[in-house]
């Protein structure tokens, strides 16, 4: 039986701003390894050494990313972003093959796991769910002794419920006939999930439910926080280490002592600590970062080569890659009233749920001396920001901000110390 993989990786990963500037969301690192080699090491492990890959946004990266990559890849261009069930016609339109498995690279699946799931697509029919606390934002599951009913695509009603995750296998001739019959969704896209309803009541789709801890969707800077400290803890057990005694070194790091360091950390290559530097775990530290004097990171992700050179404090914060936070640089990771932190999406106040979140800082930025940045703003790629500033909302993509003080200088009357 033959059978074709398709990967969609043509979004623009809006809701990641500032973070996708710069890079397509596939391209993001997990744990110091981009997503969407997560994905190709799984395909590749479970004896699938080739793919369709969808592009469109930064196509070129993420052809550049998969060239350094041992594995066959076919790229199709997606010319317009008209939805999932679009990508994935394009993609298999004139193709020979049995099956159909298709995966969204945008989310995080436990490459095990994945492997387990890829295997029995390989003969079988079936779909990935999880549970999510609420289903709004994604496509909510009707299942039924197992097998998938109905899929509606992001439904009003905010609740908990399962929810498709990621991963399709059908037969390829009922999917693509379902897909040149679905018809633009209210949002302007050809759904993938209407194409599946079409051929739900002809196939028996087994719906294989991933364990919550084991499967993320990367959609908001929180959850790619929280996907990168959860793969840590996961990744130390994995090797047999306790979290709590757990520091994953990549090659080359230096470590000036004395510092500071409260595990679980990963440090990748050529990345540089202290010396009087302080890490409060769970802390990704990227390849070719600086974490320098008087530093203290906690609970953050410090993208490729970023500098936090000295007199900085990073908490609950992500810092892009090449971004270099001038001393005395502060991100504010908490309110007075302790309340969840809000933050901008798409012009929008969106409601992280955490009590405690940082700043999310774009690549190649710089902030000058004494900094202070508010919890939930987001600092925009490429953007400069002025000494002394306080940053109390999202500053664009190239901006710089300059914060002026109002002086005023008077003369005073000398005493004992004698005249001028």
């Amino acid at each position: 039986m033959s059978v074709k993989v398709v990967l969609l990786a043509a979004g623009k990963g809006e809701r990641l701003w500032p973070l996708t500037t710069t890079r397509p969301k596939p391209a993001l690192p997990v744990l110091g390894k981009p997503l969407l080699l997560w994905h190709l090491e799984a395909l590749a492990e479970a004896g699938i050494n080739e793919a369709i890959i969808v592009v469109h946004y930064k196509a070129e990266e993420i052809r550049s990313l998969v060239s350094n990559y041992e594995f066959r890849a076919k790229f199709v261009f997606q010319n317009e972003l008209l939805g999932t069930g679009d990508a994935v016609r394009h993609a298999i339109e004139g193709e020979q093959a049995d099956r159909t498995i298709a995966i969204y690279s945008d989310v995080f699946i436990e490459k095990d796991l994945l492997k387990q799931m890829l295997r029995k697509g390989l003969s079988r029919d079936l779909i990935a769910g999880a549970i999510v606390d609420d289903i709004s934002s994604f496509g909510a599951m009707e299942v039924k002794n197992g097998v998938l009913r109905e899929i509606k695509e992001k439904p009003q009603t905010k609740r908990s419920g399962l929810v498709f995750a990621g991963v399709l296998s059908v037969d390829s001739q009922e999917l693509y006939k379902a897909l040149m019959e679905t018809r633009l969704s209210p949002r302007g896209e050809y759904e993938l999930t209407d194409a599946i309803n079409k051929i739900a009541g002809k196939l028996e789709i087994e719906v294989v439910e991933l364990p919550s801890n084991y499967w993320a969707d990367v959609g908001t800077p929180w959850d790619y926080l929280k996907l990168n400290r959860n793969l840590l803890v996961r990744e130390c057990e994995k090797r047999g280490l306790v979290p709590d005694d757990c520091i994953l070194l990549g090659k080359n790091v230096t470590i000036k002592e004395p510092v500071a360091l409260e595990p679980p950390l990963y440090i990748g290559d050529n990345a540089v600590i202290g010396p009087f530097a302080s890490l409060r775990g769970p802390v990704i530290v990227c390849r070719d970062s600086k974490i320098g004097f008087s530093s203290q990171v906690k609970g953050s992700v410090i993208l490729e080569g970023a500098k936090i050179p000295h007199l900085n404090y990073v908490g609950d914060s992500i810092v892009g890659e090449r971004s270099n936070l001038g001393a005395g640089t502060i991100t504010a990771n908490l309110r007075h009233d302790e309340k969840p932190i809000k933050t901008m999406i798409r012009g929008e106040l969106v409601s992280t749920t955490l009590r405690k979140f940082g700043s999310v800082i774009g690549g190649f930025v710089k902030t000058g001396i004494n900094t202070s940045i508010l919890p939930g703003v987001k600092i925009g790629a490429g953007a400069w920001i002025g000494a002394g500033c306080i940053v109390d909302r999202d500053v664009p993509d190239n901006a710089i901000l300059k914060c002026t003080q109002e002086r005023t200088l008077e003369l005073r009357e000398p005493r004992d110390e004698g005249k001028v």
